[in-house]
């Protein structure tokens, strides 16, 4: 182009002193016109084939990149992950910095690599038309290099902190979301938002110490660049002067195409911030990746060069040997001066049952970990057979053992997904599904869950949720051990496998897994004693040591032995007074009527929440107006911002004049000619200088700005979500990796709109706005046919594209979503993966959700790449309207030479300027759906009508209940046809201690979570001292509650963090220490060398089941409410530390707090009914009705369901 152009100039100037004429010059004109059509078809189809390749090629890269990603981080090490890689990491690695490389990769790459080609082919030609002016102004290329590579290495440093920070923050968000039942029973929203507010407010000064740096970056580089315009400028027109060249032709080709390549360093710059992105982002990923290399491929951790050297045949055998521990010593990475287990040996005998009993934390489950190859011993071995376990590849182990855990992790899936994921990684694992069928079927009778399931609307094909939230603990348990049977393993692992079950269940499947461990190496962990007492050997542990070693009988025969006692706490001596030789049959039909329990959740229906994806639509205005009057206290950036983008759009209307003058320059000789050359090679100068000041402030303050606001609308964004419903939460689409991940995103594109960019597009509006506005002040004529014949094309071109591209982005943002949900999910719950031998499924799986990404960018592109080619391209068609008809102006006078190329020059800036928009348009009108996705959100927690304030309480009569259900009927939200209380009535009274038992999913967790204000009653009412809790404040109605759930959450910090979360301020030393007493913790922190500083890790994986309850325990006698509600707050507790922290609970209900002194009420639901045997009531449910309420004593006379329950759990029926 720049040699049409150069040639036209020879043109010009030729019927300018009168050397050819009108016709002429005309006939030339439409000569030349074609050469701009040729280039406007050659420039539409290279485009169209680069960046359809460079979109389908960048999506597949990273597509790969994040599968790389995910098996990386599937074959770490436990300890790896408990200590180097956090929930928030891997989702901001699989989400941000993942779509970070394919943005770079895909359009900017493209764009770039075309201003690449574009400066190289200006140089070319420069060199061809003038080599000394082409060499001397290539000098700025090294300046411009050297002031990015200084800068650049120090905004990387920057970068990481933020990226760190960012992945803390985004860790704190998935602790809470995954646990935001427990978060709003603790009312501690204000303590995780201060805590993520501080995160988000580190990563906002982080980004503003980034303003010199950046800004210096920007500056400097667009100050060598224009700076080159007054040395080409000025030392072309000495050259000329000096007759050193052949024609003002060959300068003025020369001095265009040094334009044309400026101009294309310039629009190079804008990439930069997407570029140092994707160096930050590709760093994260490929650290990870590269780990990969430094752990032997699917065997033991650590394992050396015999790690596969034993055949496959010869383990099968080894796995029906026995298994030994021979002077073990471990401690866990994450407390490395705690000794868990000390010179421990034990023989695990083959075909026998091995049971494990003792207090939390004595090292019980540390057994299960080495034996399934999660951690190595600090010392001694573990050893199967005659073999040891480093010479047995990891997966054939983990083949041969089924595991049930003590909180059992289901997936996101069906009933029948889940159940036959226990076949992965064995010989069943690829046959037909109809057999797979049939072997789930089997192993969900044995373990009691066929008729459950077959009354889910859609059976073994109903899905159960995010993590099995559907389905109650009991059913989840019972799904865990169909899981671990289906494979028919020659060892099974039992930690607490029936905790969560009801004593009828656990009975059934008792016997079921008593026949499974038939001629099967059997470890069973267990509190709950009458489940083991058949096993072959009990092995009696405390301080990872054994104590006492034996069967049942002779561990009883045992004079103050400590499993004596242990067996004596859990007697209910009432039964044995009342004891009768009813037959097993007699009471089993008795207990007909709790064997059908009501499946109390399942999956949602269509019409279930999901405001993620239908949010109202912001008018645009409206939309900016809220930002900018958010973002008010950065008026002063916005102001600079805004002189900034007007100094840089104003640059190119004055670029479009100088260059008229520099063309009429050459009409002058001699020292004239010298003169104005110097004078308008100074006017480069003072413009560079001025450049550089307005694109400092754009980089400096445009990175700080949009960051500053993104964490700002983050913030905005996660407490909307989080005073979301409950109900909210039940969709699938709304599972915590879906939260987050957008999360991620969505502030992340508002960065992208808000910053720099924004004063990019600013700029780009300025030029074209002003090159019109010149354009039409010099020549109106040719401006107009120009403006309405060609620009209205290339805007239409750009609008339609961009209208496509948004609509893909938003289906690849749910193709996305639901892959990187997928992963996390499995990271989130790595141990059960790892157990499963999943690693290959979930990897197979991953690959197929983005491969079908791929697939579908592939055949959107081919289309879509079409108008992004146009709106591209057809620039050349309105340089050749405008260089042909002004050239026809010229020809007949009505035009002269400083005219034309004022308005052609600024007409060519134009719709160069109106490309660059819809370059970057992309950003904005991405940014734009992330801010009205996230304004739409309600931050609201509840509507605001007047409620009245708490009753007080220590003024009820003693014939006013404090909690009273009338006529209760519910149904959860997302499945109104499936009732769960039906027409609930009972009465719970100040001071009482009263219990809620019954089968799995009969409506006793619903009553918790009802009065905990997490649901609306269908029907009915709830009354707390009187006053329905409908015109009460919710959160007043929580203050009343301390809630512990069936599986307790502990979020990351230390145990005195996670103990004090439940009360406003801080704990004090003395109220710390007399609750961790009383939860029975005051030994094992004192054992700790950091004691209550002790970081419990993430969720808790530092401690133990029975550790992580009683700090949850712990936390909610902190918070001393009125009412304790306990939903078998102490199943993964050993007899003692539970009868003492119950004592604890029994002599602290006259506690209650100091707003609303009253003696406490403890509601309690538990299935070990030793627990509640001193109850002062008893309520027995059955399908969300009550059928049985009295004392212990009362409903044992009686000989009903509940004297039923109570024979089948201390064993005196089989």
């Amino acid at each position: 182009m720049t040699l049409i152009f150069g040639n036209t100039v020879t043109v010009f100037t030729n019927f300018a002193v009168g050397s050819i004429d009108g016709a002429e010059l005309r006939s030339k004109i439409n000569h030349y016109t074609l050469y701009f059509i040729y280039l406007f078809i050659a420039r539409t189809g290279l485009t169209y084939i680069s960046m359809l390749l460079f979109s389908v090629v960048a999506t597949n890269i990273t597509a790969c990149l994040r599968k790389r990603y995910l098996s990386a981080v599937l074959h770490q090490s436990i300890t790896f992950h408990e200590t180097s890689l956090s929930s928030g990491e891997f989702s901001l690695a699989l989400s941000t910095h993942s779509n970070s490389v394919r943005t770079a990769l895909a359009e900017k790459f493209g764009m770039s690599l075309k201003c690449i080609s574009t400066i190289v082919a200006a140089f070319v030609v420069a060199l061809h038309s003038q080599w000394k002016l082409a060499l001397v102004t290539s000098t700025v290329i090294p300046a411009a290099v050297v002031a990015i590579s200084f800068t650049g290495a120090m905004d990387e440093k920057k970068e990481t902190s933020l990226n760190n920070v960012k992945a803390a923050a985004a860790t704190l968000a998935e602790e809470l979301f995954s646990s935001i039942r427990t978060v709003r029973s603790l009312g501690a929203e204000g303590k995780l938002f201060a805590q993520y507010k501080g995160l988000l407010d580190q990563a906002s000064a982080i980004a503003w110490s980034r303003l010199p740096i950046v800004g210096t970056q920007v500056g400097s580089y667009m100050f060598a660049l224009y700076g080159a315009y007054a040395l080409a400028f000025w030392y072309g027109m000495h050259l000329y002067a000096r007759h050193e060249t052949k024609s003002s032709g060959a300068v003025i080709t020369a001095l265009f195409s040094i334009m044309i390549g400026i101009n294309a360093f310039s629009e190079l710059a804008t990439h930069l911030g997407t570029f140092m992105k994707l160096r930050s982002s590709g760093e994260e990923l490929i650290k990870i990746i590269n780990l990969e290399r430094n752990v032997a491929s699917r065997s033991f951790p650590g394992g050396g060069k015999g790690a596969s050297s034993v055949a496959e045949e010869k383990c099968l055998d080894l796995f029906r040997r026995d298994i030994l521990l021979e002077n073990v010593s471990f401690h866990y990475p994450t407390r490395p001066k705690v000794q868990t287990l000390k010179d421990f040996s034990l023989t695990l005998q083959a075909g026998k049952t091995t049971a494990l009993v003792g207090p939390s934390g004595c090292g019980k489950s540390t057994i299960v970990g080495l034996v399934l190859g999660w951690y190595r011993a600090s010392a001694g071995e573990v050893r199967f057979g005659d073999c040891v376990m480093e010479d047995i590849p990891i997966e054939t182990i983990r083949k041969n053992i089924g595991l049930v855990q003590q909180e059992p992790c289901l997936f996101t899936g069906t009933v029948f997904e889940n159940v036959a994921y226990g076949l992965s990684g064995t010989s069943f694992e690829e046959v037909s599904e109809s057999e797979k069928r049939e072997m789930v079927i089997k192993a969900c009778t044995t373990a009691n869950a066929h008729e459950f399931v077959m009354r889910l609307p859609q059976g073994y094909d109903t899905a159960i949720g995010n993590r099995g939230t559907s389905l109650s603990g009991g059913q989840k348990q019972r799904l865990a051990i169909s899981r671990a049977i289906i494979k028919n393993p020659p060892i099974l692992i039992l930690d607490e496998a029936t905790s969560a079950l009801d004593a009828q269940s656990e009975a059934v499947v008792q016997h079921a897994l008593d026949n499974a461990q038939h001629n099967r190496t059997t470890i069973s962990i267990a509190h709950r004693l009458t489940t083991i007492k058949s096993a072959d050997q009990i092995v009696v542990m405390r301080n990872g040591s054994i104590i006492e070693l034996g069967t049942h009988n002779s561990l009883l025969d045992t004079d103050e032995g400590i499993y004596r006692r242990l067996w004596e706490a859990q007697l209910i001596p009432a039964l044995i007074s009342h004891h009768s030789p009813d037959s097993d049959e007699d009471i089993s039909t008795k207990l007909q009527v709790l064997e059908k329990p009501i499946t109390e959740r399942f999956v949602d229906t269509p019409g279930s929440d999901n405001e993620a994806c239908n949010h109202p639509s912001i008018k645009l205005t409206t939309l900016l107006s809220t930002i900018f009057r958010a973002q008010r206290r950065y008026w002063w950036a916005y102001l600079l911002l805004l002189v900034g983008s007007i100094i840089g759009g104003a640059l190119f209307p004055l670029q479009a004049y100088l260059y008229a003058k520099l063309v009429t320059t050459f009409q002058l000789t001699g020292a004239a000619l010298v003169s104005r050359s110097n004078f308008w090679a100074l006017m480069w100068f003072i413009v560079a200088l001025v450049v550089a000041v307005g694109y400092f402030i754009v980089g400096g303050v445009g990175t700080g700005l949009g960051e500053s606001i993104a964490q700002y609308y983050r913030f905005q964004y996660f407490v909307s979500l989080a005073w979301k419903p409950l109900s909210y939460f039940d969709s699938e689409s709304n599972a915590p990796s879906a939260i987050l991940n957008r999360l991620a995103t969505d502030p992340e594109n508002i960065n992208s709109f808000a910053g720099s960019n924004l004063a990019v597009l600013v700029t780009i509006l300025v030029s074209l706005i002003s090159t019109i506005t010149l354009a039409l002040a010099v020549g109106w004529k040719l401006a107009l046919v120009v403006i309405f014949g060609g620009l209205p094309f290339i805007f239409s071109a750009g609008v339609f594209h961009e209208r496509m591209e948004n609509g893909f982005e938003e289906k690849s943002a749910k193709a996305f979503e639901g892959s990187v949900g997928f992963a996390s999910e499995c990271v989130g719950i790595l141990k059960t993966v790892s157990a499963l031998n999943m690693e290959p499924l979930v990897e197979k799986r991953f690959a197929a959700l983005l491969s079908e990404h791929c697939t579908n960018v592939a055949r959107y592109q081919i289309v879509a790449m079409i108008w992004f080619a146009l709106s591209e391209s057809i620039e050349l068609l309105c340089m050749a309207l405008a260089f042909w008809y002004g050239g026809r102006l010229m020809s007949f006078h009505e035009y002269n030479t400083t005219q034309f190329f004022t308005v052609f020059v600024a007409i060519i800036f134009g719709s160069q300027s109106m490309g660059q928009f819809f370059a970057h348009s992309s950003d904005m009108f991405k940014g734009l759906s992330s801010a009205r996705t996230i304004l739409s959100q309600s931050a609201a927690p509840h509507n605001h009508t007047a409620k009245l304030p708490l009753p007080q309480l220590d003024a009820l009569s003693s014939n006013t209940p404090l909690i009273e259900f009338r006529n209760v009927c519910f149904s959860y939200p997302t499945r109104p046809t499936i009732p769960i209380l039906r027409n609930l009535n009972l009465k719970i009274y100040a001071g009482q201690f009263v219990a809620l038992v019954g089968s799995s999913g009969c409506g006793k967790s619903t009553v918790l979570q009802l009065l905990e204000r997490f649901y609306e009653v269908e029907s009915g009412d709830i009354l707390i001292g009187g006053v329905s809790v409908k015109n009460l404040e919710d959160s007043d109605v929580r203050k009343l509650y301390s809630l512990v759930s069936q599986e307790p959450t502990l979020y990351s910090g230390n145990v005195q963090y996670n103990t004090s979360l439940g009360v406003s301020g801080s704990l004090d030393r003395e109220k710390l220490d007399q609750v961790l007493k009383q939860a029975q913790l005051s030994e094992f922190i004192s054992s700790l060398p950091e004691g209550i500083n002790t970081e419990v890790g993430a969720r808790g994986t530092a401690l133990s089941g029975g550790q992580k309850q009683r700090v949850a325990i712990a936390r909610a006698l902190a918070q001393d409410s009125a009412i304790l509600l306990l939903d078998e707050a102490t199943s993964a507790l050993d007899s003692n530390s539970e009868r003492e922290i119950q004592k604890a609970i029994i002599n602290g209900q006259n506690g209650g707090s100091s707003e609303v002194a009253v003696k406490r009420t403890v509601i309690a639901v538990a299935h070990r009914l030793s627990t509640i045997q001193h109850s002062d009531c008893i309520f027995v449910f059955d399908q969300g009705q009550l059928v049985e309420t009295g004392t212990h004593h009362e409903l044992t006379e009686k000989k009903g369901v509940y004297w039923c329950l109570c024979k089948a759990q201390t064993g005196w029926i089989e």
